[in-house]
């Protein structure tokens, strides 16, 4: 019988104390053991390395002294694990608790179709009362050169029956998903520009340049605790910002001129009502962040603000 393939874990701390007791407490509870954790603390100031320790000991945790981001972190953790041994790493975020059977079935995936080089996986919303049955992400589609996501599942209540046990897609959720050795040494680790979202778009778009398909997986799950409201509100401005800054940087990375300016004429085209939006979503704060990524994006900065 075939030995299943080694899974390795990649985290990014950056003062994730509240969510790492319910992440390691499901890592533990595995039906199948990782192989290996590999975390690098962004400059925490509350102990989250040493917490991720103490309540897994043997995880292999770096301490960066800054915050360089998601991009730059988890493409320290996936070099070490690949360099270690390992035959793919599932990305996922600290604010997540993956099924018992999560890392089994990816393996037994990736057994099975060793032609697909990227897994999206069934993600769900966590909630203060804990799991909730419905669907954050699962099937999600993109056009990667004009940069829309659609997110088939979005918002519908699981049916084990209703979905396909896997899918071939385009796009994946970098909340979660599963990165093979074979495709981190086709087109490497994400890009460290962004520091904090898009690297989903860039990482599919290198992808699909280079043939790697990539299949979502019913059967590999996870809840996503994120603190999706308006009391937020500095998370909220930091995630828009940061989403229009780097899909502008993204069109002109890979000289999708057509796609940027369609993509400006559309939001001056909309601005009374995209205005309305931003000022009830979150107030002239939230106004001036959403825009102020558009102006960045066309400047090419790549700092957090």
């Amino acid at each position: 019988m075939k030995k299943k393939s080694n899974i390795a874990v990649s985290l990014v701390l950056h003062n994730e104390a509240t969510h790492i007791p319910r992440l390691a407490k499901a890592l533990k509870e595995q039906s199948i053991q990782p192989y290996g954790i590999y975390a690098t603390d962004n400059n925490s100031t509350d102990k989250s390395a040493a917490m991720l320790q103490e309540l897994l000991p043997g995880s292999k945790i770096n301490l960066s002294g800054e915050n360089p981001g998601y991009g730059a972190a988890h493409n320290q953790n996936m070099k070490r694990a690949f360099s270690n041994g390992a035959d793919a790493v599932l990305v996922i975020n600290t604010d997540t608790e993956p099924d018992k059977d999560c890392i089994s079935v990816l393996s037994g995936f990736i057994d099975r179709h060793p032609d697909i080089g990227i897994v999206s996986i069934l993600i769900l919303y966590g909630t203060e009362d804990g799991k909730s049955n419905t669907i954050q992400s699962f099937r999600i589609t993109a056009d990667l050169k004009k940069g829309h996501i659609k997110s088939i599942d979005e918002g519908k209540m699981l049916d084990q029956n209703a979905l396909p046990k896997s899918e071939a897609v385009n796009y994946f959720s970098g909340t979660a998903c599963l990165i093979t050795r074979e495709t981190y040494i086709t087109i490497g680790g994400f890009t460290e520009d962004n520091f904090l979202y898009g690297e989903e778009m860039d990482y599919s778009y290198r992808a699909s340049l280079k043939g790697i398909k990539m299949a979502a997986v019913r059967d590999a799950k996870v809840w996503h605790y994120h603190e999706w409201s308006r009391k937020n509100l500095e998370g909220l401005c930091r995630e828009y910002y940061l989403i229009n800054r780097n899909r502008i940087r993204y069109f002109k990375k890979y000289g999708l001129k057509t796609e940027l300016l369609n993509f400006i004429v559309s939001e001056m085209f909309i601005f009374p009502l995209r205005l309305f939006w931003t000022l009830r979503k979150g107030g002239v704060k939230f106004t001036r962040c959403f825009y102020r990524g558009i102006v960045h994006g066309l400047k090419s900065k790549t700092k957090q603000k």
